[in-house]
């Protein structure tokens, strides 16, 4: 079977940093686009490259173009922090050392966060409501689905928007 031994036309790079024994340095990361091999039951592969000091050419097969690519950042994923430890170092990038594709950045993860506090605040906010005499039943039920969802699964549109105004009686003397 047909495998690529070049990296082909480039589809996205990264600069890591690769730290070890108080030096860095910096490692370039290449991606191929995925090229399907010459034979029609062959499959497509997506090349990568890892830049000095570790000089390491993969190729990734898939059954079509978008799986080998996302089998290449997976395998990228989960290769590249054990090829660091085999050299006694540690890659990274923005900061962070675990997830060097495929990143959960601190803006994400304070995202999550947030919304997680918030969800927590609904729940605390229909505690209170549920005590109130006569409370608002529309309302408490929207509330209930939020934090029952962890914030939106079953909720139409048009219920997050504030409900319409009751008309207020007029009394007659």
């Amino acid at each position: 079977m047909w495998r690529p031994v070049e990296i082909g036309d480039v589809a996205a790079e990264r600069k890591l940093s690769f730290r070890r024994a108080g030096r860095v340095r910096v490692v370039a990361l290449t991606i191929g686009r995925p090229v399907k091999g010459p034979e029609r039951l062959d499959p497509w592969w997506c090349c990568v490259r890892v830049g000095a000091p570790f000089d390491e050419f993969f190729a990734i097969a898939g059954e079509d173009s978008l799986q080998a690519l996302v089998l290449a950042l997976a395998f990228l994923d989960d290769t590249l922090p054990s090829l660091a430890r085999r050299r006694q170092g540690q890659l990274e990038w923005l900061g962070e050392n675990e997830r060097l594709i495929v990143a959960d950045t601190r803006a994400r993860t304070a995202m999550w966060r947030a919304i997680t506090n918030m969800i927590d605040g609904l729940a605390v906010a229909t505690a209170h409501l549920e005590q109130v005499p006569d409370p608002p039943r529309a309302l408490l039920e929207q509330l209930r689905k939020l934090v029952a969802t962890g914030g939106g699964a079953g909720i139409s549109k048009r219920s997050t928007s504030p409900p319409p105004r009751r008309k207020q009686r007029t009394r007659r003397a």
